[in-house]
Formats: C-alpha cells, sequence, structure tokens
C-alpha cells in the first residue's frame, strides 16, 4: 500500500516502542495479558520472529549497515524494540516498529512498506499537507479552512516542535537535514499512533501575523489514495519564454517512452530555434538511470559517468532475482567492486547544443540525484537551485523481501555507490553552483523562484 500526499508515505512511520497500557500492566505484574487478540491483530511471537528475520536478512544482503550507527548500540536497541512489543498488536503498529528501527540506519533505500490491511485504516487521519521552512511548520496548499502559508503551531495536544521532532526521528533519510524535511510526510502515523483522530484542533498562525483556530476533518486513508490516483505525466516539454524550453522529469521510469520523448523534445528546440533548454529535476522520484543517459545523450558531448564505483554485496536472496552472471557465480558473503571511467555519450541523431541548466532541490532522489551528480562533476551544464537531500556515496538497489508471519513488506540496500568522480572520502550532496531558495513570503504566494532565477540565467547568461 502507498499513500501519498495526505501525511503519509511508505518511507516515514512512527513506532511507538512501549506496549499497549493494558499489556504493560499485565507484565508488571508478572502475568500475560488476558485480552484475546482482535480481528486481524498480530500476536508478540509472530512479531519478535519476523523481527528477527528481518534483522537476520538485513545481515545478509546489506554492505554495511552501520554505517551510520554503532552496530552495538543498534542491537541494543533492536532488542529494546522486541521486548517491548505488546502480546497483541495492529499490523500498522507492527510496521511502526520495525521502520522505526530501519530509520535508525539513515539509508534511503532500507525500509519498509505500510500493511497490506490495518484497522488504523478505517480511521479519519490528518490530512493537511505541511511543509517545513527555517525549522517551521507551514500549511502547503490551502485547504479544509486554512490557507497556504499559514504557520502550524499545534495539533491537538501537540505541538508543532513535537510533530516536527516525532516526523524527523522516524526518517531513514540520509541526513538530519533530509529528516526534517521529510518530517511532515510522517505527521498521520505520528497522531493515529498517540490515538489523536479526526476532527484535529489545529492552531495556526496567518501570515498577517493573527492567530487562527480551526477544527480540521480527517480522511480516511483509503479515500486519500483515491484522490490522488490522478497524478502528473513522468515527463514534459513547455515554454515559459517563446524561445526557453522547460523539460519537466518527475521520474526516471519509462526508458524506451523518454527516449522517444527525449528525441522529439529534441527537434521541437531546434524547430524554434531554442536559446536555452532548463531541465527540472526538482520533484524526481528516480527510478533508472537509463533515462538519465538517454538525456544526456541529446544535451552533451562530454565524457560523464554516473557513479565512479558501485560494491555489490552477494547474497543468495539477491541471487535468486539477479540476472548479471558475475553476481550469480559469485561466493554468497562477498562482495562484487566495480569502477568506471567518464565516457563520451552515444552518437545521436539530434542533439540540442545550445546552453542547459538543471533544477535540483531535496526532492531530487535516487537515480535524479545521480543525474546530478554526473552534471555536477563532470560539469555537463549548471546547477540551479538547493542541494540534494542525499550524498552521492550512498546504498542503493534494493532487494524486497516479505516477513513470513506478518506479511509485511521490506527492501534492503545490496550495493554502495561512490560518486561519478570516484571520491568515496565526500560526505556531501549534489551542490547548486547557483543557490536559490524561495523566502517565505515568495513560496506563500506560489512564485517559483528557482525557476525565475533560471530564467534570468537564460536572457543573461549568469
Amino acid at each position: 500500500m502507498k499513500i501519498r500526499g495526505y501525511g503519509v508515505v511508505a518511507l516515514l512511520v512512527l513506532s511507538a516502542c512501549r506496549p499497549h497500557q493494558s499489556t504493560k500492566v499485565a507484565q508488571a505484574a508478572g502475568v500475560q495479558a488476558e485480552r484475546p487478540p482482535a480481528e486481524g491483530e498480530l500476536e508478540r511471537s509472530a512479531m519478535q520472529l519476523d523481527l528477527d528475520f528481518w534483522l537476520a536478512t538485513l545481515t545478509e544482503v546489506h554492505p554495511d549497515p552501520y554505517t551510520k550507527i554503532e552496530r552495538s548500540r543498534f542491537l541494543a536497541e533492536f532488542a529494546a524494540a522486541r521486548e517491548a512489543l505488546p502480546e497483541h498488536a495492529d499490523a500498522l503498529y507492527f510496521y511502526a516498529t520495525l521502520q522505526r528501527l530501519a530509520a535508525r540506519l539513515q539509508d534511503s533505500h532500507t525500509r519498509v512498506h505500510h500493511p497490506e490491511s490495518s484497522r488504523a485504516y478505517n480511521d479519519a487521519w490528518w490530512p493537511i499537507q505541511v511543509a517545513v521552512r527555517d525549522g517551521r511548520l507551514f500549511v502547503e496548499r490551502t485547504e479544509r479552512g486554512l490557507v497556504r502559508g499559514t504557520e502550524l503551531l499545534s495539533v491537538n495536544q501537540w505541538s508543532a516542535a513535537r510533530l516536527l521532532q516525532g516526523g524527523a526521528a522516524l526518517s531513514n533519510a540520509e541526513t538530519s537535514t533530509a529528516a526534517q524535511h521529510d518530517a511532515p510526510w510522517a505527521f498521520s502515523v505520528v497522531l493515529w499512533e498517540a490515538g489523536i483522530r479526526g476532527p484535529f484542533s489545529v492552531r495556526g498562525r496567518l501570515p498577517s501575523g493573527a492567530t487562527v483556530s480551526a477544527l480540521v476533518e480527517g480522511i480516511v486513508p483509503y479515500e486519500a489514495e483515491a484522490e490522488a490516483e490522478a497524478e502528473s505525466e513522468d515527463f514534459s516539454l513547455s515554454w515559459p519564454e517563446h524561445d526557453v524550453a522547460l523539460l519537466t522529469l518527475r521520474a526516471m521510469t519509462d526508458v524506451d517512452g523518454f527516449a522517444s520523448f527525449v528525441e522529439s523534445a529534441v527537434e521541437q528546440l531546434a524547430a524554434k530555434h531554442a536559446r536555452a533548454l532548463i531541465v527540472d529535476l526538482r520533484e524526481n522520484s528516480g527510478g533508472n538511470t537509463e533515462v538519465g543517459e538517454r538525456l544526456l545523450e541529446r544535451v552533451t558531448a562530454k565524457p560523464y559517468t554516473m557513479v565512479g564505483e558501485k560494491h555489490w554485496r552477494v547474497s543468495k536472496q539477491y541471487q535468486a532475482r539477479a540476472h548479471y552472471q558475475e553476481y550469480l557465480d559469485a561466493k554468497p558473503g562477498t562482495t562484487l567492486h566495480f569502477r568506471w571511467k567518464a565516457e563520451a555519450p552515444s552518437v545521436v541523431s539530434a542533439r540540442y547544443d545550445g546552453p542547459v541548466c538543471f533544477l535540483i532541490g531535496p526532492n531530487t532522489v535516487s537515480s535524479a540525484m545521480m543525474l546530478a551528480n554526473a552534471v555536477e562533476d563532470f560539469d555537463l551544464g549548471l546547477l540551479i537551485g538547493e542541494p540534494t537531500s542525499s550524498p552521492p556515496n550512498y546504498f542503493g538497489e534494493v532487494y524486497r523481501f516479505d516477513l513470513p508471519r506478518t506479511k509485511l513488506r521490506a527492501q534492503s540496500s545490496v550495493a554502495r555507490f561512490v560518486r561519478a568522480n570516484g571520491n568515496a572520502d565526500d560526505p556531501n550532496p549534489v551542490q547548486p553552483d547557483i543557490r536559490v531558495s524561495a523566502t517565505l513570503e515568495q513560496w506563500a504566494r506560489g512564485d517559483d523562484a528557482v525557476l525565475a532565477r533560471a530564467l534570468e540565467w537564460s536572457r543573461s547568461g549568469k
């Protein structure tokens, strides 16, 4: 299950390590809880065994899960979470417990997915999209009586600071800055786990400075999922000025479709004598690096590579799904090492040879981040916007697996990547050449300061 756009995604969840109150009392008395499991609830033994299965699988397939946290510390937290599981729990509760452990690894590709079914999905969840700016929470779009740009001060008894801290602690983003940026996506589960259901009592501060109070109706997650079905296409071409093209790339999953699209787009650029091309990667969820290759071969002849090295952990689990013969022949427990040098892109029939810039930001992730890193390390164009949330030295390529008893789906990275220029010691994310971040006033009005700066560059060349 994937719920998007209404405060929760599969990446970010809350794990409450405390048992339910009745179970705590029973455990303190040295007896078992007498309450029988409700329909659909998981039993403690099944949850504990699946925690063990998850950790064993992670240990075998991940190149080094303890890069960001000491192994002894993580195992102590794992043992505490395992012991604290209640006798019975809803699937979302267990999912949250496990996801919080995964988040402690700070590996954006190692996580847990929402359960297929949960009684929680019948409840009224937090419905408002929220953004973090300067460490504060703001309503992202006008809805349910709250206008865009309203600062969120509290929801029921939870202060904005408490919400932000709770959400950020549950993000499996690579850095603390990225975790704070992603925190709002966890608010629905944070509030649900705290027992808070809609309608929500909200206090806020309007852009004018006046305070506002509102009672906000909740939304059933499946309804939110249905409303979010109509999504934007993965790529499009528009003309913000008559001779400046904007190629918006939102996902990198359709290699053949994008190859056909970008060929046609370059022909349009030639026909309209475009003086500049702007490529927008700011809301790109990643996918296949081949899409990036199809793009770059149309806009540059410079040699490049998107990754300097790949260190690929060999496991029997991933061998069951792999197709690369060298990997299939390798011994589980070993690591395959690959290194690449910059090479010129393929020669294509139509190539745009004018100035190109790329717009990037915290939501330029995974393969899109690797594309931006190639641009950065090999000077393939100008980067405008904000740094990416993930550094190019990171873990990726996922192995997905089901937990046998609780049926939750998890995933783990199986490879470590080194940034395009081969510098494995650089901890930084992709950095823009021209850093632009909208002011709070610009953001509240809906002004696109990054695109405006790119258009200025298209006119002046700087």
